[in-house]
């Protein structure tokens, strides 16, 4: 390890060894998409859980727990006056979640069109939390232990950062039978926890570009190729952080990417589906699949709270923003301005992406023009377009003749090209989309609303027309699915 980012150095050649066999087995696992991903996630998500409880029930055996579970347990009202707490667990949640990172949206979209999104987004925020939990009993079991073998308080032994795993919970296997096979379970462990997020954050990449150039990558031999190049390009990628300096870049990256761009991805979101396509069509959509609209205690979150809170504690980060650091190690300015640069990467994408749509499609359009939903918009499946007024093909056909794209071939006003596979046909019918896992038309339209190139909410079906066109009732409205904000 070197003394700071200004003395990289050369790369460790074993852990950049380690590094190529991490993107080889990511490689393997998402080589057939989805299909593949599915069997491998039961045992990411269930053996972590399986060692956790392992590792409770040693630490809490041992002396001095249950005063870090009384440290843990025991709140300090004071703090609620920090307002840089607040700020931390706003981002944190959002880091924690996976909310607006894209990777929700990407796996969510494979599901039925009546699947229950709002009960799935509930279970994996509760899930997320009561596991943060269950994982706070496990550190402090070990660090009450900790201080109590050294003589000192809980919190002065308590410390955060990436190297907490690394410290308390070897500590706890040290004190198990056979300390070196439990050691090996727990990395197999924290591999397969890394290895979960990455799958999700990696295949949401991936359909990003399958589902922008469909003609393309859709076959099997380009979709290995393209899969193939993409994960040799993040493995170059990531040598940076495999050299003597890497864990002061490994550092700065971690820091930089779980603050604004997630706020800001979030507030496009909200704004996205409340404000510009409408919370009354979205709460619509919503009703065709789970059978009833959302009630209004949704509609004052997503509409106000939710933004509200984005907002503010964007302005508290900015407000009470201080330069990364690692242990006494300070970054240098280059250094903060190269934080800035990652943070601001992905926003200024979202944003390249609009002006491009809004330069390309039929020259420089009215914005309300450019922010209205396309022709084309609604259920893939005909069956569920005849369930509604609003999507069937009648409606499609009077929205393209009234619009004058009667031939049903409507501009791409900076949404998904995914929308093209499904405008009417000249006779009115529409055009099912191509599932992405089989190549054959699909009854899971996962089409998004989007600005630039971001997946603003899981919607699963286009909606059609502008509401002045709208042929629905408030009975007879259709629903479109999404990643529900917590």
């Amino acid at each position: 390890m070197s003394s700071g980012m200004e003395e990289m150095g050369a790369v460790n050649w074993k852990l950049a060894l380690c590094l190529l066999i991490a993107w080889l087995i990511i490689f393997v696992c998402l080589i057939r998409g989805i299909q593949s991903l599915g069997k491998v996630v039961y045992f990411t998500a269930i053996f972590p859980y399986i060692m956790l409880t392992i590792l409770l029930l040693r630490g809490a055996s041992l002396p001095g727990a249950i005063d870090g579970i009384i440290f843990y347990l025991k709140p300090d009202f004071s703090r609620l006056g920090d307002s840089r707490v607040w700020s931390d667990a706003a981002t944190q949640i959002f880091y924690s979640l996976s909310a607006c990172s894209g990777g929700l949206i990407a796996m969510a979209s494979y599901n039925k069109f009546d699947n229950n999104c709002l009960k799935d987004s509930l279970i994996v925020a509760l899930i997320n939390c009561a596991t943060s939990i269950y994982a706070g009993f496990v550190i402090f079991c070990v660090l009450g232990f900790m201080a109590y073998e050294k003589g000192v308080s809980v919190a002065e032994v308590a410390a955060g950062g990436p190297g907490l795993a690394f410290v308390v919970y070897p500590e706890a296997l040290s004190r198990m039978p056979v300390p070196q096979l439990w050691a090996i379970f727990f990395f197999i462990m924290m591999a397969t926890l890394g290895f979960g997020s990455q799958f999700s954050i990696v295949e949401c990449v991936l359909s990003a570009f399958t589902d922008e150039f469909p003609n393309v990558l859709r076959g099997k031999r380009e979709s290995i190729i393209f899969r193939s190049l993409v994960m040799f390009a993040t493995f170059l990628l990531g040598l940076p952080m495999v050299t003597k300096g890497g864990i002061y870049l490994l550092n700065l990256v971690d820091y930089s990417v779980s603050g604004f761009p997630l706020l800001f991805v979030g507030l496009l979101e909200c704004v996205a589906l409340n404000w510009i396509y409408g919370y009354d069509k979205f709460a619509d959509d919503i009703s065709l699949m789970l059978g009833h609209a959302p009630n209004n205690y949704w509609k004052i979150c997503w509409k106000f709270v939710s933004p509200i809170v984005i907002i503010v504690t964007i302005i508290f980060n900015i407000i009470l923003y201080t330069p990364p650091t690692l242990g006494d190690y300070h970054y240098s300015t280059s250094a903060q301005v190269l934080g800035w640069f990652i943070q601001l990467f992905p926003m200024s994408l979202m944003v390249g992406m609009f002006l491009y749509h809004y330069c390309k499609d039929g020259g420089f359009q009215l914005m309300v023009t450019l922010m209205r939903e396309k022709p084309g918009w609604g259920p893939a499946h005909p069956s569920d377009r005849s369930r509604s007024r609003r999507y069937s093909d009648a409606a499609l056909k009077r929205a393209a003749s009234t619009s004058g794209l009667a031939n049903g071939k409507p501009h791409v006003y900076g949404s998904s090209v995914r929308l093209l596979n499904n405008t009417p046909s000249a006779s009115g019918s529409a055009t099912p989309i191509v599932d992405r896992r089989t190549g054959t038309p699909s009854r899971n339209n996962s089409t998004v609303f989007m600005l630039g190139n971001e997946l603003s909410a899981n919607v699963r079906y286009p909606a059609v027309y502008s509401s002045k066109h709208s042929l629905s009732s408030s009975k007879h409205s259709v629903a479109t699915g999404s990643e529900t904000c917590v």
